[in-house]
């Protein structure tokens, strides 16, 4: 199945009219590609892409968090408000604490967290999932994570996801 309009895709995912247009052809190839072929898939599909990336606008997680964010979203990582409160806006260090050790990311002080957080249409997380998507797509993602900011990438990668 193909998204027939750039029109068809904007009242889809609620994105503007322009937003569809740049979108239309690397989804229709990466559905393509990846099989998101019938009309149930791509009704389930097209609705996480715009929440992951806030109707087609946010290719890069946004992890700009106050104290008291960090305390909602991450209680885990941030069980006390004082703790919050040291890491609050300050993206690359939420990300290094919240996604160490996981996801085959090193420990806090690797820089692996911030390095391979969520980016492209799924926002795709961890070192794990950039290396096999990479190998999938034959793009160097390990050492230019930045790539799935591009939209044909950023489409492929959640397609493949």
């Amino acid at each position: 199945m193909t998204i027939p309009s750039a029109d068809v895709l904007s009242k889809a995912v609620g994105c503007s009219p322009e937003t569809a247009a740049l979108w239309l052809i690397p989804l229709n190839n990466a559905a393509r590609r990846f099989a998101v072929s019938t009309s149930a898939r791509m009704e389930h599909f097209l609705p996480q892409l715009a929440y992951e990336s806030a109707r087609f606008a946010r290719l890069e997680e946004n992890l700009n968090y106050s104290a008291e964010g960090l305390l909602v979203v991450f209680p885990r990582y941030f069980p006390v408000p004082d703790l919050a409160k040291a890491y609050a806006r300050q993206p690359e260090k939420i990300a290094n604490r919240v996604y160490a050790g996981r996801m085959g990311n090193g420990d806090e002080l690797s820089g692996q967290g911030y390095l391979f957080r969520g980016r492209g249409l799924i926002q795709l997380t961890g070192r794990d999932n950039y290396r096999r998507c990479g190998k999938e797509l034959g793009l160097p993602l390990m050492e230019h994570p930045e790539l799935l900011l591009v939209p044909v990438n950023a489409a492929l990668s959640a397609a493949w996801f």
